[in-house]
């Protein structure tokens, strides 16, 4: 359940080169706590909060973050991306997120191992795609100090939709990678 993928890589690397001495990051639909609870094990001085809707993920991100031995260091909090804790706002050197981006027609097709034992919730956020991105970049902007990078994975085909959801959303220097496949999957933007 909540397996991360090796693309994920890319995010931990990313956050843990754009994010200052004693930053703060924020980790926006945590699930398994994969990427927070790297974060945690590679930089000490890092204050680390992570928010995700599901109570039973939540559940899993704290168990692994126990089995790292990083659970202290890090704010586990139940709720919605598109409506983090107004206590965080104007917080945060990066804010991080690995969000549901399957379009509903590609959930049949998606492997096995990916179907069959991740939940739908966590890769499906409806439709297009692109449902969560739009409720979490605003969110994202919110969160962040002046200057601060939002970081975000994405889905196959998705670079030049959300680069413009993230530029409506006022961010700037937005730059997409490719992962391993040469997929554009990478996206940083720093609040302008």
């Amino acid at each position: 359940m909540l397996i991360p993928r090796p693309e994920t890589e890319l995010l931990v690397d990313e956050l843990l080169a754009l994010t200052p001495a004693k930053g703060t990051v924020i980790d926006l639909g945590t699930g398994s706590g994969c990427i927070v609870i790297a974060a945690a094990v590679k930089r000490t001085d890092l204050h680390l909060h992570a928010l995700d809707r599901s109570r039973e993920a939540l559940d899993i991100a704290r168990g692994n973050a126990a089995r790292h031995g990083v659970a202290q260091r890090i704010e586990f909090m139940e709720g919605d991306f598109s409506a983090p804790p107004q206590a965080w706002f104007g917080t945060a050197h990066t804010v991080v997120s690995n969000p549901p981006y399957v379009r509903e027609e590609d959930w049949g097709t998606l492997d096995p191992e990916v179907r069959d034992h991740d939940p739908k919730q966590a890769l499906v956020p409806g439709r297009s795609g692109l449902e969560a991105y739009r409720g979490l970049v605003p969110e994202a902007r919110r969160l962040l100090r002046a200057g601060g990078h939002l970081i975000l994975e994405l889905g196959a085909g998705q670079a030049d939709d959300v680069s413009a959801i993230v530029a409506d959303a006022g961010f700037v220097s937005v730059q997409v990678r490719a992962d391993f496949n040469a997929v554009p999957r990478l996206l940083t933007a720093r609040r302008g």
